[in-house]
């Protein structure tokens, strides 16, 4: 009998726990009812753990997902690493307001309880299965970078490497990352469903290659990305259709589009360049070299 390919399945850590929070505080006011923070995350960190390691490269391939099993019984099979948020990758010095709504937004001390325990479930994995990124290496103190950075880095090495791998996350943005070819998938842990390129192109109209050019355009108010003043999703989508990608639109399209749209785009190009580098991901070589041997380990 053949030993099962292994996954690498990488994990949004703040995505997961703020999705925790919501629905654990949605809960408590709706209903009154009484749920212990912290068992609720206990709970869901152990369930993701469980689905992580259900993932099957074999129904990957097929955009089929595994039968989701019970923790205890749960092969420990794939390799998962769960990232978390270290700095914001230098992008408040692009763009002083990036981001800027989220500060608002109250660290309540039942949401760092989640997060705290979400990350000793990870780290009480057994360490050949699983690890906390930056956390478990010290040396990774001084990386400044989002979780997303961490995860791009790692996926983008993983499809050189043909590795199949597996985003869970509910963040759009990372749709970058999904590439049948290279075995690259998003779970999206909203809806349960696999996503695929063809999945991208249905959700958001674009190829997951685009996304980060969509979004310069037409903006993201959840991480206060200003786009393009003007552009919205569905002229977004018919520049990039007719040009190619942003830089088309701004050489090509500035030239042959007239009238009001032609203004709008002349006066948005700066505003399409900083939110364009806002999405980018910022490779991180210490994570990758941190987390190497991991990935290659048997």
């Amino acid at each position: 009998m053949s030993v099962r390919e292994k996954a690498v399945v990488l994990i949004d850590g703040p995505a997961v726990v703020h999705r925790w929070y919501h629905r654990w505080s949605y809960t408590t006011e709706k209903y009154g009812s009484e749920i212990d923070p912290k068992k609720f995350a206990f709970k869901n960190a152990r369930f993701i753990i469980a689905t992580a390691h259900s993932f099957d490269p074999t129904h990957l391939a097929q955009h089929l997902l595994s039968p989701q099993l019970e923790y205890a019984h749960t092969p420990k099979l794939n390799k998962i690493i769960i990232c978390f948020d270290q700095g914001d990758g230098g992008r408040r010095q692009i763009f002083r307001e990036y981001k800027a709504n989220r500060a608002e937004v109250k660290r309540t001390p039942e949401l760092l309880m989640m997060e705290k325990v979400a990350k000793r479930v990870f780290e009480e994995e057994p360490p050949h299965t699983a690890l906390v990124v930056p956390d478990f290496d010290a040396r990774l103190k001084t990386v400044n970078a989002e979780a997303d950075d961490m995860i791009a880095t790692l996926a983008l090495y993983n499809q050189q490497n043909m590795t199949p791998t597996v985003v869970m996350s509910h963040d759009f943005d990372l749709y970058q990352l999904v590439d049948d070819l290279h075995k690259s998938y998003n779970f999206d842990i909203r809806t349960k469903h696999l996503v695929s390129e063809k999945n991208v192109i249905e959700r958001v109209g674009v190829h997951p290659r685009l996304i980060r050019d969509f979004k310069a355009m037409a903006g993201d108010a959840s991480d206060n990305i200003p786009g393009m003043k003007g552009i919205g999703k569905v002229r977004a989508r018919q520049l990039l259709k007719k040009y190619g990608d942003l830089d088309g639109i701004l050489s090509r399209g500035l030239k042959n589009e007239t009238g009001h749209l032609s203004e709008v785009l002349a006066q948005g190009a700066k505003s399409a360049l900083i939110s364009r580098q806002l999405v980018d991901f910022r490779m991180c070589p210490k994570v990758l070299k941190a987390c190497e041997a991991f990935l290659k380990r048997k």
